[in-house]
């Protein structure tokens, strides 16, 4: 099977996953709209976007294939699909530092509703299947790279939106939200500034070529 082809199809049953866990954070952000819980939606959201455009990506990669292009292992549009989901990362973690600001000039009132915890502990275990789905492919490329970055920065981000989330429901009280945000804002710089190393080494090896 062409590879871009496998990817297409992992990348399908990968974003089908990830729909799932859009829907339970969806439903535990209008049950309780902790701060938290509002990043880790907007990180979701940000990872349907950019499995869709990598889904996309590979799927004309692979008709390109078809047509007679040599086949490499990054062709242009997949460093412009890791470039455009990276600074997708960068949109996210702006909003975050609003939502943040926010949450430190105007608090919300604490959580008291411990069902809010299924959300980030279902999203760590729907990544660990993503996660898994994307170890299946033979070959990688900048493109899959880029997602396997998201899936690392959601690992992280569920861990400690349930961390903040239970915190906030044991000691009811506020000011754990916005540090619960400030390091999931972290996680996204993190992961921004090595998605950017790795499309700069894919560029130059394109150059090369």
């Amino acid at each position: 099977m062409n590879p871009h082809l496998a990817q297409t199809l992992w990348i399908s049953l990968a974003l089908m996953l990830l729909a799932v866990a859009a829907t339970g954070e969806y439903i535990g952000f209008h049950i309780v709209g902790s701060l938290p819980l509002a990043a880790h939606l907007m990180d979701v959201g940000g990872d349907l976007a950019a499995y869709s455009i990598a889904c996309l990506t590979a799927f004309y990669s692979w008709f390109r294939d078809m047509l007679g292009r040599e086949h490499k292992e990054n062709h242009t549009e997949d460093v412009l699909a890791a470039s455009f989901n990276t600074l997708g990362i960068a949109v996210v973690a702006t909003l975050m530092a609003g939502r943040v600001y926010d949450s430190f000039t105007d608090p919300d009132p604490p959580e008291r509703e411990w069902l809010v915890l299924l959300a980030p502990t279902a999203a760590f275990f729907v990544y660990w299947a993503i996660h898994w789905i994307l170890d299946k492919m033979e070959e990688s490329n900048i493109n899959i790279e880029a997602l396997e970055a998201h899936v690392v920065s959601d690992r992280l981000t569920s861990a400690v939106v349930f961390c903040a989330t239970l915190a906030t429901l044991i000691l009811r009280t506020s000011w754990i939200n916005p540090i619960g945000g400030m390091v999931v804002i972290a996680v996204l710089v993190w992961v921004f500034a090595s998605l950017i190393r790795k499309i700069r080494n894919s560029m130059r090896n394109i150059g090369a070529s």
